[in-house]
């Protein structure tokens, strides 16, 4: 079945330290051809942060004779060393294909004021 459902759909990344580890992350790729397109397409997942490339992963795409295909790459695991835009494309012989962003932002650790402790009662 070509149907997908979508659970966690992030458009930004929060973090009070770097770096930080995602234990788990799934990209969720779309394609259409043409009919004269070929049925196997290969091309490679990049992910950069702040203009660092993070990783290169191979994906090979496979129509099975259809005008569509859905493809899911599940990485497990990536470290972001910090804070930045993180890029992932899908990149074929040199040329971007697809492309999304994801903001990785610093926030500030809460404040915590302490309480004077109240001394106890004499009785």
């Amino acid at each position: 079945s070509q149907l997908v459902s979508i659970f966690n759909l992030i458009d930004r990344v929060q973090a009070q330290g770097f770096p930080l580890a995602i234990n788990k992350i799934a990209l969720l790729f779309s394609f259409t051809r043409e009919p004269n397109d070929p049925n196997i397409l290969n091309a490679s997942v990049v992910a950069v942060l702040s203009g660092s490339e993070l990783l290169r992963h191979p994906l090979q795409i496979n129509f099975l004779d259809k005008a569509k295909a859905n493809q899911i790459l599940t990485l497990q695991g990536i470290v972001l060393p910090g804070p930045g835009q993180l890029r992932f494309s899908l990149v074929r012989d040199g040329t971007e294909l697809a492309v999304t962003e994801i903001d990785v932002i610093s926030t500030s650790a809460p404040t915590i004021t302490p309480t004077p402790a109240v001394p106890a009662a004499r009785t």
